[in-house]
């Protein structure tokens, strides 16, 4: 957990008691103060909350790519010839594609 997320959400706890007691004793600065404070401290624990989500999704696609590279070593190792063939076809296509 990234360290934004308990440090935001413990910045919108302290503005919203912030808030809630200036509405209770009819402080308007106080009260906005604390609105001001619980919306940072909102944002500050979205960020953490993205930050999060990108390493999750950075892991998966690490994963994603390391079990596509399994496969594939599996496969030449099964049917040389076929990767030999399909490397080779590859060659061609792209020499073609370079020689226009």
């Amino acid at each position: 957990m990234d360290e934004n997320r308990p440090e935001g959400r413990a910045e919108a706890i302290k503005g919203g008691i912030k808030e809630g007691l200036g509405a209770a004793v009819g402080d308007v600065k106080t009260e906005w103060a604390g609105k001001m404070e619980r919306a940072q401290g909102d944002l500050q624990d979205m960020y953490g909350q993205a930050k999060d989500t990108i390493a999750d999704a950075t892991y998966a696609a690490g994963r994603q790519v390391t079990t596509f590279e399994d496969s594939l070593r599996q496969s030449i190792r099964e049917q040389p010839y076929l990767a030999i063939a399909v490397a080779v076809g590859i060659g061609i296509c792209l020499g073609r594609l370079s020689a226009r």
